[in-house]
């Protein structure tokens, strides 16, 4: 069995080879995801200017560079070192001089507790030997009254694709090239979907799917018990994990700011059909007004067995989910 430092190791390499998420259009990606990701979260982009961001785990800087843009003070950690420097040459191509990329482990940053007044780590600590403790890090430098955004792969949705793993790693041992190569051999459907999501071409994707060395798999119900365990609030998610915040979000795509968002699912048809369909089978009428409440219901366990249900069924898009949270206050003195 291998040792932590050995994972640690393997998973950095591999992203040292293949950076990612190297998306092909960086800022249009990214900019028609997330709005609506975080008006789901009880989140506004607003709500990022002049405040202290961690991008904890940021790849090559895509999200870090976007927080940028909204008036963040970013700081964005990575172990890959490729990674870093792609992100370092966006940011300065977008002349954002308020982000900084430095090389740390999300298991052990390097800043005093509560340095932060946001902090979000998408799809990171699924692929690190100690997620909730990378997760325990999170929250100590976050501040009091801090928000938190976990990015987790989901238990049950995976399934499926890991079931495909499986076949690629029984066929092809540990070599991530003849990982990828089998992959896209044995499910060619799924790698074009993949490559045209990302608007990939150079198959990094491929890469972070089939040939990851380690990966862990977690419900809504126990990324909720970390932050029960930790004084983080629930504040939202996404996607949605309650039947009213789904209703929600099919209103939300009504709207016309958020029309980009249907190219979050390129290359999905089943998941793209759904988000194109169900808002025209919402409640008919003008979409609703204003934004919707800064915390959302914390979802019951029924809840969250027929969405992550709901989530399997349409497939590998949904196989990962994010929630946020708020820091408790420190008690008076």
């Amino acid at each position: 069995m291998a040792t932590a430092s050995q994972i640690q190791a393997r998973v950095v390499r591999l992203y040292e080879d293949h950076p990612f998420p190297s998306i092909a259009d960086k800022q249009a990606k990214v900019g028609a995801e997330m709005p609506i990701r975080l008006r789901l979260l009880g989140i506004e982009p607003g709500d990022y200017a002049g405040r202290r961001v961690l991008d904890a785990g940021c790849g090559t800087g895509e999200y870090a560079c976007w927080h940028a843009r909204q008036g963040g003070h970013v700081t964005a950690v990575d172990l890959s070192e490729p990674s870093l420097r792609q992100a370092s040459q966006y940011a300065a191509d977008q002349g954002l001089p308020n982000v900084r990329f430095l090389k740390q482990s999300v298991l052990a940053l390097d800043f005093p507790s509560g340095s932060f007044d946001y902090v979000y780590s998408m799809g990171v600590l699924h692929h690190t030997p100690d997620p909730y403790g990378g997760f325990r890090e999170l929250c100590r430098v976050l501040r009091p009254g801090g928000v938190l955004i976990v990015s987790l792969y989901n238990r049950f949705s995976r399934l499926p694709h890991s079931a495909r793993q499986a076949l690629v790693r029984l066929v092809a041992g540990h070599d991530p090239d003849r990982r990828v190569a089998w992959a896209t051999r044995l499910f060619p459907r799924t790698c074009r979907s993949l490559r045209r999501n990302r608007g990939d071409d150079a198959g990094a994707i491929l890469y972070d799917a089939f040939a990851i060395p380690h990966e862990s798999r977690h419900s809504i119900g126990a990324l909720l018990r970390w932050f029960d365990a930790n004084d983080i609030r629930y504040l939202g998610a996404f996607g949605p994990v309650t039947l009213r915040d789904n209703l929600l979000a099919l209103s939300l795509l009504r709207h016309r700011e958020f029309d980009g968002f249907e190219g979050y699912f390129a290359g999905f048809p089943l998941a793209a059909w759904a988000v194109r369909t169900l808002p025209r089978l919402a409640q008919p009428g003008r979409p609703p007004d204003g934004r919707p409440a800064r915390a959302f219901r914390r979802p019951s366990r029924l809840s969250r067995g027929v969405v992550q249900l709901a989530w399997t069924v349409l497939g590998f898009r949904f196989s990962i989910f994010s929630l946020a949270g708020r820091k408790a206050e420190a008690a008076a003195e």
